[in-house]
C-alpha cells in the first residue's frame, strides 16, 4: 500500500468514529437515459447531510494528533463546510467560530 493509500485508508477508518459508511444507490432513471449503471453516493444520509464533513473531520483528527491544544478553531464557509465544521467541534469539544462572506 503506498503512502497516500494508507492515509486515505487511516481517514476513512477514523471517520466511521461519527458516523457510518454512506451507501451507493442504483438510480434506475440515470442507468437507463445514460445506459450505464449509474450510482449516486447517498450523502444525505451523513449528520450533516453532506460531503463536507469528512474534510472537517480529517482536519481535526490530523491537527489533534499532531498536539495541537487550541480551544478555538476558525474557518470560512457560507454553507455545507460550515455545517461539518460545526458538528466536528461538538464532537471534539472544541469551540469554533464560522466566518461567513457577505453577498
Amino acid at each position: 500500500m503506498t503512502s497516500f493509500s494508507s492515509r486515505v485508508a487511516a481517514a476513512a477508518a477514523a471517520i466511521r468514529e461519527i458516523f457510518p459508511e454512506t451507501p451507493l444507490q442504483e438510480n434506475d432513471y440515470l442507468s437507463k437515459k445514460t445506459g450505464a449503471r449509474v450510482l449516486l453516493k447517498r450523502e444525505d444520509l451523513s449528520p450533516v447531510r453532506s460531503y463536507k464533513i469528512r474534510g472537517a473531520f480529517n482536519f481535526f483528527r490530523k491537527a489533534l494528533d499532531a498536539g495541537n491544544d487550541a480551544e478555538l478553531f476558525v474557518c470560512a464557509s457560507a454553507g455545507n463546510h460550515a455545517q461539518g465544521f460545526a458538528f466536528v467541534c461538538r464532537h471534539f469539544g472544541r469551540q469554533g467560530v464560522v466566518f461567513m462572506p457577505v453577498t
